[in-house]
């Protein structure tokens, strides 16, 4: 399955493509993995609908928010920040809120990292996010990022595949301290399109973006 990075856009017409080839021909679509036995997307709506009846309670529809809001988080910088150290928030943090996030949320019509860098970028309108945002994933904790769609409930778990040596001795590429060869996921072999090459095979390739 091929590999799949942050910016890369889900179309509900590409999740249909993989739904009418769900045979082993399918592993290739980019989207295959989103598919599950029926089960229609579910919009994202809003957490209270009815603020956003008045539109003294949303943003501006205009550029200008965009670039307030740029700068509303410049102004949260650290600047005594010593970036040559590690942060003192475990790292455990930051895979499971990447696994939470992954096993519940997968959105439909996102921006492009094109889109999202155009300074004509702007807010959403109400009726554009209603219409177009839609969530092939449920909200709960199915592991269908883990073990592909449908998760299973009992049989083979998640397997373990062997680390592929890089030959640098230097970080990040160096193997950390007390690892060894079992330390991976299973992958798919050598290829020269990156998105195959030693692609993990996991139920959400989003999940192997990073090392």
């Amino acid at each position: 399955m091929p590999r799949l990075g942050h910016g890369s856009v889900l179309q509900i017409s590409e999740v249909d493509a993989a739904a009418g080839g769900l045979a082993d021909s399918s592993r290739n679509l980019p989207f295959a993995f989103a598919v599950t036995t029926p089960a229609d997307p579910t919009r994202f709506d809003f957490l209270f609908p009815k603020l956003q009846t008045k539109p003294k309670n949303l943003l501006p529809e205009a550029a200008a928010t965009v670039q307030h809001l740029i700068a509303l988080g410049r102004s949260m910088r650290d600047a005594a920040a010593d970036n040559d150290k590690n942060a003192p928030i475990p790292a455990a943090y930051t895979y499971f809120g990447q696994f939470v996030d992954h096993d519940i949320t997968l959105e439909t019509a996102s921006a492009t990292l094109t889109q999202l860098l155009s300074p004509n970028l702007s807010p959403m309108t109400v009726a554009a996010i209603r219409d177009t945002l839609f969530n092939m994933r449920t909200a709960t904790l199915d592991l269908d990022s883990v073990y592909g769609l449908p998760a299973p409930r009992a049989g083979t778990k998640m397997k373990v595949g062997k680390v592929s040596p890089t030959g640098n001795p230097n970080i990040p590429l160096k193997r950390p301290a007390g690892k060894t060869d079992e330390n991976d996921l299973p992958r798919e072999a050598r290829n020269a399109d990156p998105r195959f090459d030693r692609a993990a095979l996991i139920g959400d390739p989003r999940s192997d973006e990073n090392t």
